[in-house]
């Protein structure tokens, strides 16, 4: 009996000791979520009733139920799970704050369903925890936005209305570090998943299906790859209105890879308007096909860089700004290639960096380089550019066993002031060519060496409707210059080092005259 009215005269003092520092000390955080029930939500349309099984609150609802949740009630903790069901390919509308106070829904768990869920909580933040999952056979819709209840009642959408409800528009973000649950693998989403806000972070994900992320605030970046990997199986669709996309580095950060081995057709398509960035500078980023665009004619254009860990192809693409990729590349196949047209209205480098028997670079479908080409052919392939208009050449280097540096254009090419274009031997014997082709080629501002002196290789200039004027240009085997309807001409001070040198004139067009 003693030592119980010890134990009781101590609870007696530790509970007045709690009352006197006040309840905001003993109050654990996070607040231990509870599941819904039928006074958490109010029906603004359709039918809807809830009920719970041990951790699971299974939502049931008619098509296109909108449900108003009360404030702090979204909440779906770790370890539980809500399970909306509905009509075979219907929709529910779930929002959360009203036109008078902004809310915050949290997903740490989990979501099943057999349609579509939207979440709603206009201006206010929607947050997807690390260890979440969901799966929701119509996908799932995250929006911050101004958006009301009658384009989702008539199309089962949401339509983003003029004005905003918050200055901030909201904020989103999905693959968050959870407080509860720390060390927790990045959400998973084996279904679709779109996501509209103000700022937006995909920090961490893992999502078999397509992934749409758009964010509208002026000067806050749409961030990537934050607290881990994002991997996408499907399709990958960014977008930063007046905003920068940037992929977090540092500490803790981590890559993009977007399809699969066997959805190498997967799509990446990053898109920013005004005078913004793209980023994607992580040399383990793996994208398939990528498409990338920034506004044109913005005042101050926007950069973009791209790294990959292997092979990257370039979808239509259109570039206000420069374009830098940068590729390690597969053994079968060029380290950068186009699958569709790209035009870049300032710099563009293209770069391998890999060891592999091919790692070239082969930049083709009518494209367009509005600033200077250049880039770097890292090992045993070709560097080629085969587009449209006028091309001046920037510096290009290619180690190569055979091929070299090809560039074929509509238009004149020029050599920037200074700079060297080499297509070195990767061997004891062969070197590489150089072979540009264009309306006019003038080189004198720079210096075209193909081989080396123990690996030869050659240079040939084909101006098919202007001049030829050349700088210095070094080869081991043969230099050949073809000027169709123009002269060949030379830079004063430059020199030809070869062990064969040709020079075309002009075509004639018909017979010269007999004599006499």
């Amino acid at each position: 009996m003693k030592n119980r009215s010890n134990v009781s005269l101590s609870l007696r003092k530790l509970f007045t000791a709690m009352l006197a520092v006040g309840p905001v000390a003993i109050l654990p955080s996070p607040v231990w979520a509870a599941l819904p029930t039928s006074a958490d939500f109010a029906v603004q349309n359709g039918s809807a009733s809830v009920a719970t099984v041990g951790s699971v609150a299974t939502i049931s609802s008619s098509d296109r139920a909108v449900l108003q949740w009360g404030a702090g009630k979204f909440l779906i903790a770790a370890g539980e799970t809500y399970n909306f069901q509905m009509p075979a390919g219907g929709a529910v509308l779930n929002r959360v704050g009203t036109t008078a106070a902004v809310d915050t829904a949290t997903i740490a768990g989990n979501i099943d369903s057999n349609g579509r869920v939207f979440i709603l909580a206009p201006g206010g933040t929607i947050n997807v925890h690390s260890g979440a999952s969901v799966t929701a056979s119509g996908g799932l819709v995250l929006s911050t936005l101004n958006e009301d209840n009658g384009s989702f009642l008539t199309s089962g959408n949401l339509v983003s209305l003029p004005g905003a409800i918050a200055a901030s528009n909201g904020a989103i973000s999905i693959g968050i570090p959870n407080p509860a649950a720390p060390g927790a693998a990045a959400p998973i989403f084996t279904s679709s998943v779109s996501a509209a806000s103000g700022s937006l972070s995909l920090a961490s994900v893992n999502a078999s299906g397509d992934v749409t992320v758009r964010s509208v605030n002026a000067a806050t970046p749409l961030s990537l790859a934050a607290n881990g990997n994002v991997l996408v199986r499907g399709n990958l669709a960014a977008t930063a209105t007046n905003s920068d996309i940037t992929q977090a580095t540092g500490a803790g950060t981590g890559t993009i890879t977007v399809g699969d081995t066997t959805n190498m057709l997967r799509l990446a398509t990053f898109t920013t308007t005004g005078s913004n960035n793209i980023t994607l500078d992580n040399v383990g980023n793996d994208f398939s096909n990528i498409s990338l665009n920034t506004a044109v004619g913005s005042a101050a254009a926007g950069a973009v860089v791209v790294k990959d860990v292997s092979d990257i192809y370039l979808a239509n693409s259109t570039l206000g700004g420069s374009l830098a990729v940068t590729a390690a590349g597969f053994a079968t196949f060029p380290a950068i290639a186009t699958v569709g047209t790209i035009a870049v209205a300032g710099n563009a480098d293209f770069s391998t960096t890999g060891a592999n028997t091919r790692t070239g670079v082969s930049i083709s479908q009518n494209s367009t380089v509005g600033g200077t080409l250049s880039g770097t052919v890292s090992n045993n392939s070709s560097f080629s550019f085969t587009g449209l208009g006028n091309v001046k050449i920037g510096t290009i280097s290619a180690l190569v066993t055979s091929g070299g540096v090809t560039i074929n254009t509509t238009g004149n090419i020029v050599s920037d002031v200074g700079t060297t274009v080499a297509a070195s031997g990767n061997s004891a014997t062969n070197g590489g060519a150089i072979n540009l082709i264009g309306t006019a080629i003038n080189t004198s501002a720079g210096t075209l060496t193909a081989g080396t002196a123990a690996a030869a290789g050659t240079v040939s200039l084909n101006a098919t409707a202007g001049n030829v004027t050349i700088g210095a240009i070094n080869s081991n085997r043969t230099v050949t210059l073809t000027a169709a309807a123009g002269n060949i001409s030379q830079a004063a001070g430059k020199i030809i080092t070869t062990t064969t040198a040709s020079a075309r004139p002009p075509a004639r067009s018909s017979p010269p005259p007999p004599k006499g």
